[in-house]
């Protein structure tokens, strides 16, 4: 059944960056899991470069818990393994999955803008792969 559309419906849908934070504290508000070290697994994993003629990105993010800070980078290589674009920003105090979530937002934006069309991505956080 579909509801019919608001203002609200109309202002979010145009801009992206209230779509990403409204599904991320949504999940993070619904989330069950309360302890993240047990869903951890270490692996051993080694970068390797995308195929000849793509480029591919690498995003992370990260938070100071002590001061609430979070940041997102990421890069941009080419199919010999060469830096091509990156970028690093501050987003505020947040949670951490929003930083992982706008790094994957600001690295689409950085490849759309540079015109890549043949873009593979990697991520560490499983949590916001599934979100996307």
């Amino acid at each position: 059944m579909c509801h019919p559309r608001t203002k609200l419906d109309d202002e979010v849908s145009n801009e992206p960056e209230k779509i990403i934070v409204a599904a991320v504290r949504e999940w993070y508000s619904i989330s069950q899991v309360r302890d993240t070290k047990a869903l951890k697994i270490p692996l051993l994993l080694a970068w390797e470069p995308p195929e000849l003629g793509q480029f591919k990105l690498n995003v992370d993010g990260s938070r100071r818990c002590a001061l609430g800070s979070i940041g997102a980078e990421g890069v941009i290589r080419n199919s010999l393994g060469d830096w091509v674009w990156g970028f690093a920003v501050n987003l505020g105090k947040r949670q951490i999955l929003e930083a992982e979530v706008w790094g994957l937002f600001f690295g689409l934006q950085l490849a759309i803008a540079k015109g890549i069309r043949r873009l593979t991505m990697e991520m560490d956080a499983a949590t916001a792969v599934l979100l996307v």
